[in-house]
């Protein structure tokens, strides 16, 4: 789906949408609370957005176990004969 050209427009229009409405809240927030709190909001609750849409897109596929191959030694014939014991 990354891959076609329909999703990679859906994405550029949000980015767009994103960036025009984050300006404008941006500039009502500096008025009506003031630059230091509007700093202090964006980086409080946008950076937990950012940081809850980085893990639900690290691991949003596989759950929320360890991705494959961590540490090289995922399928190998000595951790599977220890799991098995």
């Amino acid at each position: 789906m990354a891959g076609d050209n329909g999703s990679r427009r859906f994405v550029r229009l949000w980015w767009a949408l994103a960036f025009t409405a984050g300006a404008a809240v941006g500039a009502t927030s500096i008025i009506l609370i003031g630059l230091q709190d509007t700093i202090w909001w964006i980086v409080g609750v946008c950076g937990s957005v950012i940081a809850v849409t980085a893990i639900l897109e690290r691991y949003g596929d596989g759950g929320l176990g360890m991705p494959s191959g961590w540490c090289g030694v995922r399928g190998s014939s000595e951790v599977t004969a220890l799991i098995a014991r």
